[in-house]
């Protein structure tokens, strides 16, 4: 049996929402001048290791990154895929479906994230949250 996937309740309605991902151009003093809601995708949780939600959504999450997870202190994870198992040591994770294949743009079934690439999906997880700047 597949587990249900998370409907994404609007925890940020009317909130501002930072998106932090591990490219070049991040850097911990930039960081630190962040005032409001924080997702990090993946590796950028090193940055802001207290980001409200550290994002994942590609494959090999919780194997060989176990020791990426576990720098989040954050309050939850979310991946993008809700159809594998979840280790019992994470201490919650919410599952949301990728859009249809292909889908680039925004999924407005809160079941369901668009984007192609994890920032897209952020993007459009963030808008989920009931943020109204990103």
């Amino acid at each position: 049996m597949k587990p249900a996937g998370w409907v994404v309740p609007q925890l940020w309605k009317g909130e501002r929402a930072f998106i932090i991902a591990g490219g070049s151009s991040i850097d911990r003093t930039s960081i630190l001048k962040i005032r409001g809601k924080v997702i990090a995708i993946k590796h950028a949780v090193l940055l802001k290791p207290d980001a409200d939600i550290m994002f994942w959504a590609g494959a090999t999450w919780h194997g060989e990154n176990a020791w990426l997870i576990a720098q989040h202190t954050g309050a939850l994870l979310v991946k993008r895929k809700i159809d594998e198992e979840v280790p019992g040591w994470i201490r919650q994770v919410e599952r949301l479906a990728p859009g249809p294949d292909g889908i680039s743009g925004l999924s407005e079934d809160r079941r369901k994230l668009g984007g192609l690439c994890a920032g897209g999906s952020a993007l459009n997880l963030a808008v989920h949250l009931g943020a109204v700047e990103i």
